[in-house]
């Protein structure tokens, strides 16, 4: 059993997409093993740990450092050059990495500033998986392809040149932590889970799509398959779904203020999750109110 390298309590393994990764319902802190980076990180990022996470027996006599879960041996402190001040811990000999509950709010923080997110629409995470789902973006880098320095790969812009950067790997599923895969319905764009078949989709492009014809709607949606999984309103309320690009806790709120179609909204990205058939359902009921 792995123990939490601050507060020694059993760590608790959640999956976040085809990672498992291990955090402390005690102090709030994330593990991440070297094969769950090497799952969701480029080549390049992996040998630049590898060089960087050399042995280095000063580390050892200081006291009350974290104690790596696996190896049992002190962590060692390191930043990333596109983040100095946010202080991660890694083993030298597993390569793990530990975020503690402090950095993987400072991570969240620094992914809503690199997407123009103000610090007004900033919310506290509440859980393992949440905050595993916001360090992986994080740590997973790529190289501008202007001028080759290591960037977030959520980020939008180069920070040392500029330059664009259209890094932005696939989103996950708000339930099952899934790649969606991207869709379309016209020229609107969507993305779609494969596992529970949801939809995620920009509230511009949803009010599009509802003028759709239903059975049009009916047949996008039998094309997605069947799901693998269906969640029920408990178990959608115990896994408090997340948004697939921010992170942040969706909020349930009613299709067009008044339906009974229920759908789950980001504040932030303007735009919303829905469950299977919620699409076809949520589209009758705006062709019935401009009928």
């Amino acid at each position: 059993m792995k123990l939490c390298p601050r507060c020694a309590a059993p760590l608790e393994e959640t999956r976040v997409g085809a990672v498992l990764v291990d955090g402390c319902n005690g102090c709030g802190g994330v593990w991440f093993d070297y094969q769950e980076m090497n799952a969701i990180a480029l080549a390049a990022q992996l040998s630049y740990l590898e060089a960087r996470f050399q042995p280095n027996p000063a580390h050892k006599e200081i006291q009350h450092n974290p104690v790596c879960p696996v190896c049992k041996i002190d962590l060692v402190a390191f930043t990333f050059q596109h983040s100095p001040d946010i202080i991660l811990d890694s083993c030298t000999q597993c390569k793990g990495i530990w975020a503690d509950e402090g950095e993987t709010q400072a991570i969240f923080r620094r992914i809503l500033e690199m997407q123009g997110v103000t610090e007004a629409l900033f919310r506290k995470t509440e859980s393992v998986r949440q905050k595993a789902r916001q360090a992986i973006r994080f740590l997973a880098q790529i190289a501008c392809p202007q001028c080759g320095k290591a960037n977030p790969r959520v980020s939008l812009q180069c920070s040392a040149c500029g330059s664009d950067i259209d890094g932005n790997d696939k989103a996950l599923c708000p339930l099952c932590d899934q790649p969606l895969n991207q869709i379309s319905m016209g020229e609107s764009p969507l993305e779609a889970c494969p596992e529970c078949c949801g939809v995620w989709i920009s509230l511009k492009h949803l009010s599009l799509v509802a003028r759709h014809p239903i059975d049009e709607i009916a047949q996008m949606e039998e094309a997605l398959g069947r799901p693998q999984v269906v969640y029920s309103p408990e178990d959608i309320e115990a896994i408090h779904p997340v948004c697939p690009r921010c992170n942040q806790a969706l909020e349930e709120r009613a299709y067009a203020y008044h339906s009974n179609v229920k759908i789950e909204v980001c504040v932030t990205c303007d735009a919303v999750w829905l469950e299977r058939g919620e699409l076809v359902r949520a589209a009758g009921y705006l062709q019935k109110t401009l009928s």
